[in-house]
């Protein structure tokens, strides 16, 4: 015969309550870091890794002289993702 007990402790039922949070802050964090912001013109600024890169490049080159204002920058077209 064989027997098991499983004891849950307070502790044991706040870490388990503490990691689900952290796990849906995590996601909620993401999702606002990527979601991208829109801007009162209406205009949708994305803010994923990829462009948040490109533009903190654009932004040095402009600094050490090697890009000058004003120059193109490529956006998507309003209703597009």
């Amino acid at each position: 015969m064989t027997f098991s007990l499983k004891i849950t402790t307070a502790e044991l039922v706040a870490a388990e309550a503490r990691a689900a949070l952290l796990d849906n802050l995590a996601d909620t964090r993401w999702q606002i870091q990527n979601g991208g912001i829109t801007l009162p013109s209406g205009f949708h600024a994305r803010t994923d890794r990829t462009t948040r890169e490109d533009l903190t490049e654009a932004l040095f080159a402009l600094q050490l002289g090697i890009k000058s204002e004003p120059f193109s920058w490529k956006a998507p077209m309003a209703g597009s993702s």
